[in-house]
């Protein structure tokens, strides 16, 4: 399988650390053209933005959100179809050619290297924009303990416990989920 494409990506990111953010927001907004006549084995086209917002509400809790969406046109790879970036599931559960979700996060530093979380958010997938109307959100909710391997860059080992309508899962990951 080979991809080839061309696009163009526009990002605005005033975050105070991009792994750990503690204040500022970031916008992302991508388009990609991949084409058989630039040596791509497909066709099809990729659009998706994404906006977070951190705020620090005191010296030990921070709530931060974000909302995310994606289409595809044309003739999409399965590895490269949209997903629910929500925990509480395995990212293949739920694909198509369009997604939108939302979600917020609320931390809270407890002890210089201890900390926890709680989150919530929801989410949508099809083949169109206008399924949404006639699909149910898929939830997605949790807790998780952070311990901060590297205080100084703000780095934490994160483990998150989330559950889904359909699932739940437990998620083990260096930095935070966005």
């Amino acid at each position: 399988v080979r991809s080839v494409g061309l696009g163009l990506i526009a990002e605005y990111d005033s975050r105070d650390l991009p792994l750990n953010s503690y204040a500022g927001r970031h916008l992302k907004i991508d388009a990609l053209f991949n084409d058989e006549v630039i040596g791509s084995n497909q066709t099809y086209q990729s659009y998706s933005g994404a906006f977070r917002s951190y705020h620090s509400l005191s010296d030990s809790v921070v709530l931060a959100w974000e909302i995310q969406g994606c289409k595809r046109g044309g003739t999409v790879p399965l590895w490269d179809a949209c997903t629910i970036k929500l925990r509480g599931f395995s990212v293949t559960d739920y694909l198509g050619k369009v997604s939108a979700s939302g979600q917020f996060e609320a931390r809270w530093q407890i002890s210089k290297r201890w900390g926890l979380a709680g989150f919530a958010g929801s989410g949508y997938f099809g083949s169109s924009f206008n399924e949404f109307r006639s699909r149910e959100a898929i939830p997605s909710y949790g807790a998780g303990i952070r311990f901060s391997v590297l205080p100084a860059k703000r780095i934490n080992l994160r483990v998150d416990f989330a559950r889904s309508r359909d699932d739940e899962a437990i998620h083990v990951s260096v930095g935070e989920a966005f």
